[in-house]
């Protein structure tokens, strides 16, 4: 039904000619479920943040969702982990995304919707990354040699455990000073571990909402266990605040529609 209301109101908005990919695979008219309420969206919802020349062709775009990310832990009570994703790919490449946590504490209520977009307008300006309703939030700034990994509840063992063993040693991390402005950028280490804490959450959604808010910095998951639908919003959301979301081989994930669903190499969003 999550799906529906989502699948629904974008057809009804933009058309056929959108392609939708969603966990919960097609959903025709006949799926079981209430009718579906359209809500148009105001136009000047985000007039303040959006670029005015920043636009799309149609055709090139494909919608990723997630209409219930934390599934396991929204059977357990756990509903601080849940949350709704959408993403936004453009010829493979994610431009946009949202994450809405429709849990605030754990309990029903207004909850929290972070939304941002990594393209450039005309000008060279990047929407960046927002809190819906709060003009006032800015991501904060990391403190100085500060490496809070994020990582599962459920799998933190075997590969997972095995690079979080690595990375907290003396001497995975970049020298004061010598980070690389890219990932083709060598860097120096130096004698401190790259990891200096952890914290053990659930949800993918509700990972990188951590370290896209800056509560924590690595999301760790060298593993297959997460599909597309699930690192389309966290990487675009990523590279608008200057972050990066790669496999286990520091390469790219392709977002096509007709290919491959999941993200067998795992994923590293820092």
């Amino acid at each position: 039904q999550a799906q529906r209301c989502i699948v629904e109101n974008l057809r009804a908005i933009y058309g056929s000619q959108l392609r939708i990919v969603g966990e919960e695979g097609e959903l025709g008219v006949e799926a079981d479920g209430e009718e579906i309420v359209i809500r148009r969206p105001s136009e000047t919802l985000l007039d303040q943040e959006w670029p005015g020349d920043l636009r799309l062709p149609l055709a090139e775009l494909c919608v990723w969702v997630d209409p219930l990310d934390g599934t396991k832990e929204f059977t357990q009570g756990r509903y601080e982990y849940v949350s709704t994703l959408i993403g936004i790919s453009q010829n493979g490449h994610p431009v946009a995304g949202v994450i809405s946590e429709p849990y605030s504490q754990g309990q029903p209520g207004p909850g929290r919707l972070l939304w941002g977009c990594c393209l450039r307008d005309s000008k060279g300006t990047v929407p960046g990354v927002h809190v819906l309703g709060d003009p006032h939030w800015r991501r904060p700034t990391r403190p100085p040699g500060r490496c809070v990994a994020v990582i599962s509840r459920s799998r933190a063992s075997g590969e997972v455990g095995d690079a979080l063993q690595r990375l907290t040693e003396p001497g995975t991390a970049p020298k004061e000073g010598t980070e690389g402005e890219d990932l083709s950028t060598p860097v120096e280490l130096g004698d401190l571990p790259l990891i200096t804490g952890t914290q053990q959450v659930g949800g993918a959604g509700h990972k990188v909402a951590r370290v896209v808010d800056g509560a924590a910095d690595l999301w760790l998951f060298p593993r297959g266990g997460t599909s597309r639908w699930d690192s389309c919003a966290a990487e675009a959301m990523l590279e608008a605040c200057g972050g990066a979301l790669r496999n286990r081989f520091g390469q790219r994930i392709f977002y096509d529609p007709d290919g491959t669903m999941e993200n067998s190499e795992g994923v590293l969003a820092a």
